[in-house]
């Protein structure tokens, strides 16, 4: 995710210093199945599960903090570009940002941070820092506007495995069951603080109870899925309701 973020930039470092140039567009916003030797064309910001990459971030560093939308990801922000685990980069860490300066701190102590590469002409280019060793722990990372803290983005080491997260993303829309309506639905692997654990690639099984009426819709239809994780995160899963 690291090596396509910063392919991304470069995409828009080269065509940001271009004086006629009127727009520019991405091939692609989502991963998809493509009719070629690889089923799975990644080169997405977003994943086929709609699951954003790091390079999504990097997208939203790109917009002006001073304008706000509803319903938006928009304003000021900042994202740290890593797992923080022991595989991690850590020079340089990378932390996206519209912000003016980021501060970054490990387990509460500041670390130095570094310009802005001076060879990248986008809106904002990151920021970065350097850590001689890895310390499990947390990472957290503020963006500053105008001597204030306007975001802030923390990431905790992963533990082990414990849990399950599911959450449905239904737009805050009631389903009916009509036969057409369906709902996406995520699970995260998560350790004892909550952290999604993204090595983990348990198998988890998805079952549909107390309805007659609802299927889960993957490869194919059924009331019952199995699949392997993956960093930490199952397969997206849409939920149909059927009369």
């Amino acid at each position: 995710m690291l090596r396509q973020a910063y392919n991304q930039c470069m995409s828009l470092n080269t065509i940001s210093r271009l004086s006629w140039l009127t727009g520019s567009a991405v091939w692609v916003g989502f991963d998809y199945q493509a009719w070629t030797h690889d089923p799975l064309c990644s080169s997405g910001a977003l994943d086929l599960f709609r699951i954003p990459k790091f390079s999504a971030f990097f997208y939203r560093s790109q917009r002006d903090p001073a304008i706000t939308l509803p319903a938006v990801h928009s304003g000021p922000m900042v994202f740290i570009a890593s797992h923080w685990n022991s595989s991690s980069e850590r020079a340089p860490l990378r932390v996206y940002r519209n912000c003016e300066r980021v501060n970054l701190f490990l387990n509460g102590s500041a670390v130095a941070a570094n310009q802005p590469p001076a060879d990248l002409g986008v809106p904002h280019p990151w920021f970065e820092f350097s850590i001689a060793s890895f310390t499990a722990g947390t990472l957290i990372a503020e963006g500053v506007i105008g001597g204030t803290v306007r975001a802030r983005d923390t990431v905790m080491t992963p533990g082990s495995a414990a849990r399950l997260v599911v959450a449905i993303e239904n737009a805050n829309q009631t389903l009916r069951a009509d036969g057409s309506d369906m709902a996406m639905v995520y699970a995260s692997i998560v350790d004892a603080n909550g952290t999604v654990v993204p090595g983990a690639s348990n198998s988890v099984t998805f079952t549909v109870s107390g309805t007659t009426t609802a299927r889960l819709v993957t490869t194919s239809v059924a009331a019952s899925q199995t699949v392997a994780a993956q960093a930490g995160k199952d397969r997206l899963f849409v939920a149909r309701r059927h009369r």
